[in-house]
């Protein structure tokens, strides 16, 4: 069975590959090939799962606790449960090494506050839409003209909301 379509949802992918599963008339294994990345993003299809109606636990990218899925092997490209050697050609993967760099420094407290208030203050004196957009440019922002039409919107929406009250 060839898997051509990415997904996110664990139950569509487990629907598609029971499918190539499920005994039939033929003698011949089902094959399984997954050509967008499921198996390493949900599992192998057999792979113990614990279900419950709570709703789904939070997991890291790696799935649960941080550990791998599954494992696909560097010589025969086989994809198995996470094992320290490949459980079709019994090929023992190399242990990396983690390094901590470390780096001199001073640590220096910031004034996050301070910063944001003066921000907020230099924000509030641009008076017209033409100087918000100035600011923008100013600060550096990607589209400075959306961001003012933003900002002036909400003051207008606001005055608005004052005046009707």
């Amino acid at each position: 069975m060839l898997d051509y379509s990415p997904t996110q949802s664990l139950a569509k992918h487990l629907q598609k590959q029971g499918r190539g599963l499920r005994k039939d008339d033929l003698d011949e294994p089902h094959i399984l090939l997954d050509l967008v990345g499921n198996f390493a993003r949900h599992g192998l299809p057999d792979q113990e799962r614990e279900w419950s109606l709570d709703g789904k636990p939070k997991t890291t990218r790696k799935g649960e606790k941080g550990q791998e899925q599954i494992r696909l092997c560097e010589k025969c490209f086989a994809a198995h449960a996470p094992a320290p050697a490949c459980t079709e050609c019994g090929y023992v993967y190399p242990v990396q090494e983690r390094s901590i760099k470390e780096i001199d420094g001073e640590l220096e407290e910031l004034d996050v506050k301070g910063k944001r208030r003066a921000a907020n203050q230099e924000q509030a004196q641009a008076q017209t839409l033409a100087d918000l957009v100035e600011l923008g440019r100013k600060r550096g922002y990607k589209s400075p003209e959306k961001w003012a039409a933003h900002i002036w919107t909400a003051r207008q929406a606001k005055q608005n909301q004052r005046m009707s009250a």
